[in-house]
């Protein structure tokens, strides 16, 4: 009777560390596909930007898009870093809990940071087709 409660207690303990294990890394991955999907997302802007001739724009939305990009390859996702003064990354861009309060990107906020960028380049285009 009481061998089989322990060894049941057990085999749930197992199982719970278990499940808990894969839900940090079902979380990592999320977090690191995020990152991945920013990191590329701003590359191919900073292409187009050069293609076009222009100059990284101020937009306030853009550039916390790079700092996070800067954190994500340069300072292996840390939520601050230091590079020609402080340099701290927005909050949307600090999503799971479980990163260990490193950068994480999720995929609603890469959504909407990809709008963004699709936004600033359409009107840049009308702009430069316009003289």
């Amino acid at each position: 009777g009481r061998a089989v409660i322990r060894s049941v207690d057990v085999i749930n303990v197992r199982a719970r560390w278990a499940v808990e294990q894969w839900d940090r890394q079902i979380s990592a991955m999320k977090a690191h596909a995020g990152n991945m999907g920013l990191v590329a997302l701003m590359c191919l802007f900073d292409e187009w930007l050069g293609k076009m001739g222009c100059a990284y724009p101020k937009a306030a939305r853009l550039s916390e898009m790079r700092i996070a990009r800067n954190s994500i390859i340069h300072h292996r996702g840390k939520p601050t870093y230091e590079y020609n003064g402080s340099r701290a990354v927005a909050d949307r861009f600090l999503s799971y809990d479980d990163a260990g309060g490193r950068v994480a990107v999720d995929k609603e906020t890469l959504t909407e940071m990809t709008g963004e960028v699709v936004l600033y380049a359409k009107q840049r285009g009308e702009r430069r087709a316009k003289g």
